[in-house]
């Protein structure tokens, strides 16, 4: 049966067992009344014929009710008292039609499968979170490696502004005039260093290794979790950013350390010191060079004296007869001494020739790197105006007034710019530069910042057409090298 149909059997059951008191007390009453006592001390009985409800029909009907509903009743009393799950009201009577429903409220395998569901989601919820927390910290990592990197940066520039510069302005003659200051910068300025280059690689490694992981924080349900090997890059790379740094910043500091003496000092000096860096160079190597020489001569006279002894007692041995075969050998040896003596004075030109090679080629090597310095700093101010010779295509340059198509796209070739008297200083060489390069569509390569040829007169560019052409006669090599130019 339904739900409606014990709700009203409860309310009727109810309204009867309280009418079924109220008629109790009633009777009782009625009772009383009948058996009251007469005037004279005599019971009267006035009583009329007995209620109905006093029967023990009614009585049972009663006490059959409440068994009824404690039957259907107690499971759901024991479940509101002690929280125990409440089972459905059972109906009795299988035939009838409004018993459709379920015995219980969920068979057992729902139930199994609501919870597994349930707990499935939290624990995919928790893995969520904690992919989170690790995406953001791996993120927050690389950024801090980010920043390193352009903290090198700018140790780098500041190397080149700070301690570069002294080569050849005015506060480095104040370390020129100090053999001792220079011989320190030199020992300073030839430490090995990491370049812009290998701080680049450093950037873009750090933004490939985390693009993934990024991606995945920017999607809120994607529980992409780090690996081990990644975070261990990380590490790798913070620790090879943060020595980058250092290295340029404490070399930094020590020459600023030697710039403060030199001023405590205060004698400026008449040469750049770049100047002073070659001459003391240069005045070591003769040094260098003098005191191999007095070795040299020590250890020949220690020779020609041990020869000689040797002579003395071979003449005592032999006596005066032998006189004329020693005269031969003492002939001998001393052509044998002055061909040791010229081998040895050939070994050390050779190796004073070899020394001064080396020294020239570290005198130019540090001049190359300078200018490389140089370009790196220049070259993004400039790049725009150079757009027409960097940037791959078919078109190069010729001898006459005009360029030929070539098979491959490359950049222009410097030889070719060369050789087309491009480049060469005056004012005709301007104009060729300028008609050229813009004239006529021979140059199949977008312009960028370059000046437009128009009406054939460069003088209203001639100044930047001499940066240009400055830059390209000054690091033309060097960008060859970089690949920005063909040779």
């Amino acid at each position: 049966m339904t739900p409606v149909f014990w709700t009203g059997f409860i309310i009727v059951g109810i309204i009867g067992i309280l009418w079924f008191f109220a008629q109790m007390g009633a009777g009782a009453a009625q009772q009383g009344f009948n058996l009251g006592e007469t005037g004279n001390g005599h019971s009267v009985d006035r009583s009329q014929p007995k209620s109905r409800f006093s029967s023990p029909v009614w009585v049972c009907a009663v006490l059959l009710f409440l068994a009824v509903l404690m039957a259907k009743l107690g499971p759901h009393v024991k479940s509101w008292v002690f929280g125990t799950e409440r089972p459905a009201i059972v109906d009795d009577d299988p035939q009838d039609p409004s018993n459709d429903e379920p015995t219980t409220p969920m068979n057992l395998e729902e139930t199994l499968t609501a919870l597994e569901a349930n707990t499935a989601a939290a624990i995919q919820r928790a893995e969520l979170a904690n992919a989170k927390v690790d995406q953001k910290h791996c993120i927050e990592r690389a950024d801090r490696v980010l920043t390193l990197v352009a903290e090198w940066e700018k140790e780098i520039r500041d190397w080149d502004d700070d301690v570069l510069s002294l080569l050849t302005d005015s506060k480095g003659q104040l370390l020129a005039a100090n053999a001792d200051l220079v011989r320190q910068y030199r020992a300073i300025e030839s430490q090995p260093r990491s370049d812009r280059q290998h701080a680049d690689h450093v950037r873009q490694a750090i933004n490939t290794l985390t693009e993934s992981v990024r991606l995945a924080f920017a999607d809120h349900l994607n529980a992409y979790r780090p690996k081990d090997t990644m975070l261990t890059r990380l590490d790798e790379l913070t620790q090879k950013a943060t020595a980058g740094r250092d290295e340029y910043r404490r070399a930094r500091l020590q020459v600023k350390t030697l710039l403060s003496t030199a001023r405590a000092r205060g004698v400026p000096g008449k040469d750049t010191l770049q100047l002073a860096i070659t001459a003391q160079k240069s005045r070591e190597l003769r040094e260098a060079n003098a005191l191999l020489e007095r070795e040299t001569e020590k250890a020949r006279m220690a020779a020609n004296a041990t020869v000689a002894q040797a002579k003395a007692d071979t003449i005592r041995a032999k006596g005066e007869g032998a006189a004329s075969i020693e005269r031969a050998r003492e002939k001998a040896n001393r052509l044998r001494d002055e061909q040791e003596a010229k081998r040895i004075d050939d070994e050390e030109a050779a190796a004073r020739r070899k020394r001064d090679d080396d020294l020239q080629a570290e005198i130019d090597r540090k001049n190359r790197e300078l200018l490389v310095r140089q370009f790196e700093r220049e070259w993004p101010a400039m790049k725009t105006y150079l757009t027409p010779f960097v940037t791959p295509g078919f078109a190069q340059p010729t001898s006459k007034d005009s360029w030929k198509r070539e098979a491959e796209k490359t950049p222009v070739s410097f030889g070719a710019l060369q050789a087309a008297r491009m480049l060469e200083p005056g004012f005709e060489s301007l104009r060729k530069l300028m008609y050229k390069t813009s004239a006529n569509g021979w140059n199949d390569r977008p312009m960028g910042g370059f000046p437009q040829y128009r009406g054939g007169d460069p003088r209203k560019s001639q100044e930047l057409l001499q940066r240009i052409q400055n830059f390209l006669n000054k690091y033309g090599d060097i960008m060859v090298k970089k690949e920005l130019l063909t040779p």
